[in-house]
């Protein structure tokens, strides 16, 4: 079977692959997950390398225990407690992040409601950046560096040695292909969740 035939398979199927030991259920899993991961975990310990670490160490654990995993609720609520656990975890041994462990303590407090909208945020970046892969090679990657990045139109056609006209362009384009894929109300927020 071909990666791109998981597409077609349903969410139990997906799970009940993963729960096998499948190598290509756990590839799509990481694909679908890794990057909204990566976000919400960088909401903790505000280092996108050491997320990314931390996303990975979530997958190895993930991989190592998959035969548990039931179902897509069971799963995208197993990823994100376990991101959650290493960030604290990691927050915790290291020295130099006392501070802004305090700092974060103090901003966000133990409020449950924060952890779920942190949550929340992620899954809505986690749809739209699907999307967002699947647009054209050039705008994919300028609509990515914009929205998701957070890259400046003058550094995005820096890196790629594009014009800025160029680049306003295709992220024009890009925006007007997602609002025609995405759910209204998920396109509104997105939108909104990018200037909170």
């Amino acid at each position: 079977m071909h990666t791109n035939q998981l597409k077609y398979w349903s969410e139990t199927d997906l799970f009940v692959k993963l729960g096998e030991g499948n190598e290509r259920a756990f590839g799509q899993v990481f694909k679908q997950y890794f990057s909204s991961l990566c976000y919400f975990a960088n909401k903790y310990v505000y280092d996108s390398q050491e997320a990314e670490d931390i996303v990975e160490e979530v997958f190895e654990k993930l991989w190592n225990c998959n035969h548990h995993i039931s179902c897509a609720e069971h799963l995208r609520s197993y990823l994100y407690m376990a991101t959650k656990r290493i960030c604290m975890d990691h927050l915790s041994k290291n020295l130099h992040a006392k501070e802004r462990q305090l700092k974060f303590a103090v901003k966000v407090g133990d409020q449950e409601p924060d952890f779920i909208y942190e949550m929340i945020r992620s899954e809505v970046f986690r749809e739209i950046y699907l999307e967002i892969e699947n647009l054209p090679d050039q705008c994919s990657r300028i609509v990515s560096m914009s929205y998701i990045e957070g890259l400046r139109n003058e550094e995005i056609a820096e890196k790629l040695g594009l014009s800025v006209q160029t680049v306003k362009n295709q992220k024009t384009r890009g925006v007007s292909i997602l609002r025609g894929r995405i759910p209204l109300e998920l396109f509104v927020l997105f939108m909104a969740l990018l200037v909170s």
